[in-house]
């Protein structure tokens, strides 16, 4: 077990759960570059001592941990730590799973792979909930700790605007990176037509949005297009086009090229991505993930050689550059 920071008892300590050492390092390093002390955990039996030594104000918890399951470690912390917030991090997106693990306890719960600024809004929105002295007078003038643009003046923990059911979108006019309308009714802001989990509607102002407005930008289009700079992936019949030219890939090429252009301004781990594509377990040694990137960059340069499409995160992974 791990503990960041400086011991100020003025900070809120936050306890991170999962066995993903890159994740586990990459969320510690986030959660104290925006002035949260910060635990590690890499199994839900060493999470449970870290809390006999010190409670945190939240804890992020990850499901497929080894040993003791996430959901186990969910129902331990409610019952013995009940005023600590929790947000379910995992890869399973499942309705039915949301819904369970609210109902047992949960505060929240973040898709994987998630948008960091996603996270932090999330971890706010649960620390507001619940009075943490990190709130107080941090909301002058409708900011947060960690300027995602949550506003207090929401009437909800999620940062939603009035009218939006679905506990995931943001309001009109919210000033968040969401920018999801107000008469967006699905669970995940998106606008009505979207196919994807994670779009915007039309005239979204964020850097997720996908609207046609949006030159340049990262998103869907309503038609099942995504668009990133130039380049555009007609998802119905599997094209890819950049500045207008089509580029032939094969077709785990194309799916980790899609996946990156999906949610642009996330960090994929190699994990992620082998889960995602070859939808095998990745054992950390298979060189194939490199070898494909290798192979898309080599692609979209010979198409537009003055431009960079995918960035190394070193020692996390890839995303969008």
């Amino acid at each position: 077990m791990d503990s960041g920071g400086k011991g100020d008892s003025m900070r809120e300590y936050i306890l991170i759960v999962e066995d993903d050492n890159d994740i586990n390092h990459l969320q510690k390093e986030l959660f104290g570059q925006h002035g949260y002390e910060v635990g590690q955990a890499f199994s839900g039996t060493e999470a449970l001592l870290c809390m006999r030594e010190r409670v945190p104000e939240a804890v992020i918890l990850d499901l497929m941990l080894p040993g003791m399951a996430g959901e186990e470690v969910l129902g331990a912390i409610k019952e013995k730590y009940p005023q600590t917030g929790i947000i379910v991090s995992s890869a399973k997106d499942s309705v039915d799973t949301r819904v369970s693990l609210l109902r047992a306890g949960a505060d929240d719960f973040v898709v994987k792979p998630f948008d960091t600024e996603e996270l932090l809004a999330r971890l706010e929105a649960v620390l507001r909930r619940r009075g943490s002295s990190a709130w107080k007078g941090s909301q002058a003038g409708g900011s947060n700790l960690a300027g995602t643009g949550v506003v207090e003046r929401s009437p909800n923990g999620y940062g939603l605007g009035k009218g939006d059911p679905s506990g995931y979108g943001v309001g009109e006019g919210s000033p968040s990176g969401y920018g999801v309308e107000e008469r967006f009714p699905n669970g995940y802001g998106l606008g009505e037509g979207s196919p994807s989990g994670y779009g915007l509607g039309e005239g979204a102002p964020s850097g997720y949005g996908i609207g046609e407005g949006i030159p340049g930008e990262a998103g869907r289009e309503t038609g099942k297009v995504l668009a990133y700079k130039d380049i555009r992936i007609q998802q119905e019949d599997f094209l890819v086009l950049v500045g207008g030219q089509e580029v032939s890939f094969t077709k785990r090429e194309y799916l980790i090229l899609e996946l990156l252009m999906s949610n642009p301004r996330k960090v994929f781990t190699k994990a992620n991505i082998y889960a995602s594509v070859w939808k095998e377990e990745f054992l950390g040694e298979d060189n194939a993930v490199n070898v494909h990137i290798s192979n898309i960059r080599q692609k979209l340069a010979k198409a537009h050689p003055e431009e960079t499409y995918i960035q190394t995160v070193w020692g996390i992974g890839f995303k969008m550059k």
